[in-house]
């Protein structure tokens, strides 16, 4: 086993998928602004049950194989408001213990437009 601590780099992250239940998700209006939000309940390290309310930053597309440019084009993607617009691009997983997870890039855009 690797001794390597991992290490996030600049507008690329992770995301996995095991152990998440959606428990419930739609609009709450804030400030008489629509918030799309959804309830998620996962568990901790430790297997504790955690319950998070999330705040949607946008609608991501998947891609299909047929419709790639190429082998390295993202299995999602889509414009988000994320401290900023930004393109999102995810490429779909699976570690060598056989769990499946999203690589995540970012890349930041010139358009000011919320993204919904």
């Amino acid at each position: 086993m690797s001794d390597r601590k991992f290490e996030l780099k600049n507008n690329e992250g992770t995301m996995w998928t095991s152990n998440l239940e959606i428990l419930g998700r739609g609009t709450i209006k804030r400030n008489n602004k629509d918030q799309f939000v959804a309830l998620v309940s996962h568990k901790n390290k430790e297997g504790k049950l955690i319950y998070e309310m999330m705040q949607s930053c946008g609608v991501i597309y998947f891609n299909a194989p047929e419709e790639k440019r190429g082998d390295s084009s993202p299995d999602f993607s889509g414009k988000i408001a994320l401290n900023g617009s930004v393109r999102a691009s995810m490429w779909e997983n699976v570690s060598d213990r056989g769990t499946k997870y999203f690589n995540v890039k970012l890349k930041d855009t010139e358009e000011t437009d919320p993204p919904f």
